[in-house]
């Protein structure tokens, strides 16, 4: 297995691996504050954000893992009609548009965090900075 086979195998489980144990956790924090509300008449003042904001970390992450397992749905119907040639440059044209757009995304999403970064932003509940929530949009979304 060539070197960048290797590193694309890793990154692939790394995300994998962090969408699962970020889904245990958010379960069980939403577990526990329950118990904590309805047992105990307590409940963690941070549990619906830590989970709004984990979603949101698995969302992106989760795309972009849709993205390699060849998941995402997909307008097939112009397969079954074209021709192998024609199809391949339809193809190309559509990958080439979702490249474009996946890089203006990141672009913008950047600019998001750093601009968060500089204010200094943080979350209610949690005292987070912003950056590490909209990060998710850098990381995952392209």
């Amino acid at each position: 297995m060539s070197r960048r086979k290797l590193w694309a195998s890793r990154l692939k489980s790394l995300e994998e691996g962090f969408i699962g144990i970020l889904l245990l956790v958010i379960t069980f924090v939403i577990f526990a504050n329950v118990v904590l509300r309805y047992v105990f008449q307590a409940s963690l003042s941070w549990a619906e954000e830590f989970a709004r904001y984990g979603v949101i970390w698995v969302t992106f992450i989760g795309g972009s893992v849709c993205v390699y397992r060849g998941l995402h749905i997909t307008v097939d119907i112009w397969a079954h009609k074209l021709s192998p040639r024609i199809d391949r440059w339809w193809l190309i044209c559509a990958n080439t548009v979702s490249a474009l757009s996946c890089g203006a995304f990141f672009w913008y999403s950047l600019s998001l965090v750093e601009k968060s970064i500089h204010t200094g932003q943080k979350t209610v509940a949690l005292g987070l900075p912003m950056w590490l929530v909209y990060g998710a949009l850098s990381v995952g979304g392209p």
